[in-house]
């Protein structure tokens, strides 16, 4: 588990750390008196920060309640039926963490949305609808929904916990992945994408980040918060923000007719995203490393990425082949299905769906550290409180902007003479100088 650096703890004391767990709910009365017996004995360590390590090693806390407890933090560990393990990460409309239900001892993953949404037009009712899309899917691919409710003032969605490692993680420690392995992880995310199109939902946001590889080998799709409802028997399908006309998605994975606002999205444009995503762990680069958002998106709308079989020599020309139809500027000349796109993936790796249980160790590597191996020392800490706790993923930045006239207005471009391109960009150039030149004259 990733930690981060904090000089000291606030709560010293073990008994002050102790009445923090009593209060915090997240440990039987009787649990803690037996603790607070072992340490008037001298049992267990009468620093808080040693009495701390020395529960975590025993699995009584874990590393996050250790550092949120050490802060003075009682408040926000126990959450309706849900006692609060650890932070998995930020989703494109909230933040994810491990739980375990009280009763039942089954450990999920907690989906609340961010707070800052809740002030926004329509963020709760688009919440709402993203419930009833993730209730709505059922598939070995895709992270399913056990449960839905609202947790004091912020709904949630419980989420079955899947251990493993997303596929950007593994991008970053391992670099780029051999072939096979990529034909396998998107032939599992197309099945899940299948199943999602068949049901009338669109991810609008796939990337790697998005694809977890469990312990098991298997791929699944996380992260349904971008998905939008096509199906046109949903009641209440005018009454929710759907984001039409905006381009919502991820500036190196999203497809052009998302760059652009297209509101007749289908699942064409989920698997233009999964081609860049196969095109980035095969090579080690995104598709159109540009220098800003605008450019990749302008880039994408009419340019072609640089060849694989160039950046990446010895790549099997089946699987080349598939990328660049995946990644096809116009959606026609893409895969119409996502079940087509499985199919020749399949058969690419010869049917295996899932990878040998060594490859599978190798590539999630505990994130966790051993919890035998926790010593004070290793409890780093930083100030946390319920909605800003623990470390997060790395992300890639998430684009949620009117794409405008400005995008089109690029695309125009690009398909003029350079004279055109010369002459706009001086009288640009010169309107600037005189706005500037004359503002300064009415200021001074």
């Amino acid at each position: 588990m990733k930690t981060v650096s904090c000089p000291t703890a606030i709560v010293r004391s073990s008994l002050d750390l102790l009445e923090g767990i009593r209060r915090s709910g997240i440990l039987p009365e009787k649990q803690c008196e037996k603790i607070r017996e072992r340490v008037q004995k001298g049992t267990y360590p009468l620093e808080a920060p040693s009495l701390a390590a020395r529960l975590v090693k025993k699995g009584v806390l874990t590393a996050y309640q250790a550092r949120y407890l050490l802060h003075g933090k009682t408040e926000g560990l126990a959450l309706g039926r849900y006692i609060i393990l650890d932070r998995l990460g930020r989703g494109s409309m909230g933040k994810v963490y491990k739980a375990r239900h009280r009763l039942m001892g089954r450990t999920v993953a907690l989906k609340f949305i961010a707070r800052e949404y809740l002030v926004r037009p329509n963020a709760v009712p688009r919440f709402l609808r993203e419930m009833r899309l993730v209730g709505r899917l059922d598939h070995p691919n895709i992270v399913r929904a056990l449960d839905a409710e609202e947790i004091g003032r912020d709904p949630c969605i419980v989420l079955e916990y899947v251990p493993g490692q997303d596929l950007e993680r593994l991008l970053l420690a391992r670099g780029p992945l051999p072939p096979l392995d990529v034909a396998r992880y998107a032939m599992q995310a197309a099945r899940g994408l299948a199943h999602a199109h068949e049901l009338g939902v669109i991810h609008r946001d796939i990337k790697p980040s998005n694809l977890l590889l469990g312990e098991d080998g298997r791929i699944r799709i996380l992260d349904l918060g971008l998905a939008t409802l096509i199906d046109n028997e949903d009641a209440d399908k005018d009454s929710v923000a759907t984001c039409d006309g905006m381009a919502v998605g991820t500036a190196d994975y999203i497809s052009p007719e998302q760059a652009v606002g297209r509101e007749e999205l289908d699942g064409r444009s989920d698997l233009y995203s999964l081609g860049c995503v196969m095109y980035h762990l095969l090579s080690g680069k995104v598709p159109f490393p540009e220098d800003s958002r605008v450019e990749c998106l302008a880039s994408r709308i009419k340019g072609r990425p640089a060849s694989l079989g160039e950046l990446r020599p010895g790549l099997p020309p089946d699987l080349i082949a598939i990328v660049d139809r995946l990644m096809a500027n116009h959606r026609e000349d893409r895969y119409a299905t996502a079940t087509e796109v499985a199919d020749l993936l399949a058969a690419l790796v010869g049917g295996d769906s899932s990878a040998p249980a060594t490859e599978v160790e190798r590539h999630t590597a505990a994130a966790d550290p051993d919890p035998a191996a926790v010593s004070p020392g290793a409890l780093s800490l930083e100030p946390p409180s319920f909605g800003e706790p623990g470390t997060s993923y790395p992300s890639s930045i998430i684009v949620v902007a009117a794409p405008g006239w400005w995008l089109r207005f690029l695309t125009f471009l690009s398909e003029r003479s350079p004279w055109l391109v010369m002459v706009t960009g001086a009288i640009a150039l010169l309107t600037t100088f005189a706005a500037g030149f004359f503002l300064s004259r009415t200021i001074l």
